[in-house]
């Protein structure tokens, strides 16, 4: 049972304070990957994670239009809402105080009416309170394609306002000391990634590895590689392991210790999220062959995105107190030890993810079938060579696996307290 709302807090419709302005209808024409002219958020931008993606942008010349879009602005700190689609209902934040974004159409921006009455901040962690997400959802739902218009959402969700600004600032500080902690973290983990792909890149790629000056290099189907290399299919050296196929039904949201990773769980950047479009189950008597492992590798194998940002997208199964299941259309990629993180490497490489793009077939959702990995070539040094790149690159995965659990962990403590402090129910 929900607590009485607290003295001096009030309880409204977001419209009353805050409001959704829809982005602008620019020309598909008008944009270009060339960077000329201004960075515009278009819905593929709004990721899994929360965040606005700001490296994939097209630009507008906004010249050649003539029209004042100063209110479609965006700026470091507001968050937006996919409108229409298959994502629709998603929030993200946008995180860049280097440049001035413009917002699309099919996306919606959160905005403050007085901000004497409510901080931007605060309206961001009530929007993405469990209870407004799940109106959001469910609005998205029950509309044809997906589609909800700014006063649907201003109208259906809802928000517990303390009066004070004071204390709207304290449930700030105490929500957004997790998130800049995990900000960091993931800004320590990009870093530690790629450093280890640039090794992987400069070694297994261009052939610089220690010692490369002293040996000769023969020829071979993919060009000059190193004498004594071997030029080998993938399926040399993995097995790939298929999910079972579960009905909806089957699917519970309750929490349980029983996740079923599946293709919502793979993030656009790599790795896996459970924050977001994480399904359980009752028990797992029936699905124990099906069960992975603590650091399993696996991969994914159908996109619904346009532009296959997810196909062939790798993650690690983390070392928790949860059970994963494996859900069909993901794979677990089973090797050897010693080709663990030779192997993380390669999939996380831009040549590896223009293979699966190019092999992905369907116009609608991208497949791959095993043989699109199994028949991918590379070539293979010897157990020297490999042996020298898992121990320098070794303790840069783990502090990367040991970061993303540490961040894992401080999402869920933030998730826990977040709609207790957005109504009122823990006081700071």
């Amino acid at each position: 049972m929900i607590n009485a709302i607290p003295q001096n807090w009030q309880k409204v419709k977001l419209g009353q304070y805050a409001g959704v302005l829809g982005g602008f209808a620019f020309s598909s024409k008008l944009f270009n990957t060339r960077k000329v002219g201004c960075p515009v958020i278009k819905i593929q931008n709004l990721l899994e994670n929360g965040y606005v993606d700001t490296n994939r942008i097209e630009f507008v010349d906004l010249e050649k239009l003539n029209k004042d879009l100063t209110k479609f602005e965006l700026k470091n700190g507001d968050f937006l809402v996919a409108m229409t689609g298959a994502t629709s209902g998603k929030v993200s934040i946008l995180k860049d105080k280097s440049k001035t974004y413009y917002l699309n159409q099919r996306v919606g921006k959160f905005y403050i009416k007085d901000k004497n009455k409510l901080y931007k901040q605060f309206l961001y962690y009530s929007v993405i309170s469990p209870y407004n997400q799940y109106l959001l959802y469910r609005l998205a739902d029950g509309s044809a394609q997906g589609n909800m218009s700014s006063s649907q959402i201003e109208e259906i969700l809802e928000i517990y306002i303390p009066n004070s600004l004071d204390e709207q600032n304290r449930i700030i500080s105490a929500l957004s000391s997790f998130d800049d902690k995990i900000e960091v973290n993931n800004k320590i983990a990009k870093t530690l990634e790629q450093m280890a792909q640039n090794i992987f890149k400069e070694w297994f790629v261009k052939f610089r590895f220690p010692g490369h000056e002293k040996v000769k290099f023969v020829d071979s189907e993919l060009g000059k590689i190193p004498e004594g290399w071997e030029i080998k299919n993938l399926s040399k050296i993995l097995q790939l392991k298929h999910g079972f196929a579960f009905k909806s039904e089957e699917f519970i949201q309750e929490r349980t210790k029983f996740i079923v990773l599946r293709m919502g769980n793979f993030q656009e950047k790599g790795g896996l999220q459970f924050s977001d479009n994480t399904v359980y189950l009752k028990n797992i008597d029936n699905h124990l062959k099906y069960i992975l492992d603590k650091e399993d590798m696996v991969m994914i194998f159908s996109d619904i995105t346009r532009e296959g940002r997810l196909i062939g997208n790798v993650g690690i199964i983390p070392d928790d107190e949860n059970t994963y299941i494996l859900n069909q259309r993901v794979v677990k990629i089973e090797h050897e030890k010693k080709h663990k993180y030779f192997l993380l490497s390669l999939f996380n490489s831009k040549a590896f993810h223009k293979h699966c793009l190019s092999r992905a077939d369907s116009a609608t959702v991208l497949n791959l079938k095993n043989e699109h990995i199994y028949d991918y070539q590379l070539a293979l040094s010897g157990n020297e060579v490999l042996e020298v790149f898992n121990m320098i690159v070794t303790p840069f995965y783990k502090k990367i696996e040991n970061i993303k659990k540490e961040s894992g962990e401080l999402a869920a403590m933030r998730d826990l307290l977040l709609p207790k402090l957005m109504r009122g129910e823990i006081r700071v």
